[in-house]
């Protein structure tokens, strides 16, 4: 048995689940999700469990609270692993040289970007961690892609929506604020998205905007373009990200929710914007993928 220990919103919610199921097809094993650090949240709160929404594999179960020695012990081993290596400039090092150690015991201690893993003979495994790569599921994209669809129907009105998203040069602007802001994340400027709008109309013909964020009252007062939709339906986050994948192209903040709603959309010739600071700390993430437009 595989078990995830579930933490974050939905962008990391579907990165994680994204790597437990790549361990699960790659070990042939089943997965566990403990939901109890996201389970039991008021639904307006960021880090609600969500992935019910999606048509994730029966062959993974959740528990809300795992109450085994050997979990405890190995979430003790990513609390003090976090706790050591987060302000260490050399963590990715340290990591590296870790990671390997932690493989054979079937612990699985990823905070971030992408390290390579090593097969676990142990009976059952642990996964620790955000996962945030696209390399960690790659192989098994196809899959992915089909499991994290959402499988509530969305209400008319954003299906009336949608119609229209596939009938023009549709852009999704994902502002990202909320918890953000005074945190060790960056957050993207006024002027980041000006300047990528500008760049999508020198690449794209006839844009049409469509506006997503966690503080609309800010997006309205700061974008001001023409051609624009403000997405202030009050939709769940699972519904706003199902619309955003309907979407021709992209102007994505550095969060993991508008990277999934780049990654899922199906538009052959999509043009993604994205920021070139992810955080404000470390360096550049395993986030961006090829063919992207990065802007100041």
């Amino acid at each position: 048995m595989i078990y995830l220990h579930l933490m974050g919103g939905l962008g990391n919610q579907m990165f994680q689940y994204a790597f437990l199921r790549s361990m699960m097809i790659d070990h042939n094993d089943k997965g566990t999700i403990d939901v109890s650090g996201v389970k039991g949240i008021k639904k307006s709160a960021h880090n609600v469990y969500t992935l019910d929404k999606f048509n994730i594999s029966q062959d993974i179960k959740c528990e809300s609270n795992m109450k085994s020695f050997r979990n405890y012990i190995n979430f003790c081993v990513y609390a003090i692993y976090c706790t050591i290596i987060k302000n260490n400039q050399k963590k990715d090092d340290y990591i590296k040289k870790i990671q390997p150690a932690l493989n054979k015991i079937g612990c699985y201690c990823i905070p971030n970007n992408y390290i390579k893993v090593n097969k676990s003979n142990r009976k059952n495994k642990y996964l620790f961690g955000y996962f945030q790569s696209y390399s960690y599921f790659k192989k098994h994209e196809s899959i992915i892609r089909k499991e994290l669809q959402v499988n509530v129907p969305l209400k008319k009105e954003n299906q009336a929506i949608i119609r229209n998203m596939k009938k023009e040069n549709s852009v999704c602007i994902h502002i990202r604020r909320g918890d953000y802001v005074g945190s060790d994340y960056e957050v993207c400027t006024i002027d980041y998205y000006l300047n990528a709008i500008k760049k999508m109309n020198q690449l794209i013909n006839k844009c049409k905007y469509y506006i997503f964020s966690d503080d609309m009252e800010w997006a309205k007062k700061n974008i001001k373009i023409k051609n624009c939709v403000y997405m202030d339906q009050k939709n769940s986050s699972y519904e706003d990200l199902s619309i955003m994948t309907n979407c021709k192209h992209f102007i994505i903040s550095n969060s993991t929710f508008s990277w999934w709603a780049q990654f899922l959309a199906t538009y052959e010739n999509k043009m993604v914007i994205a920021p070139k600071k992810w955080h404000k700390k470390e360096k550049n993430p395993d986030l961006y993928m090829d063919g992207w437009v990065l802007i100041d």
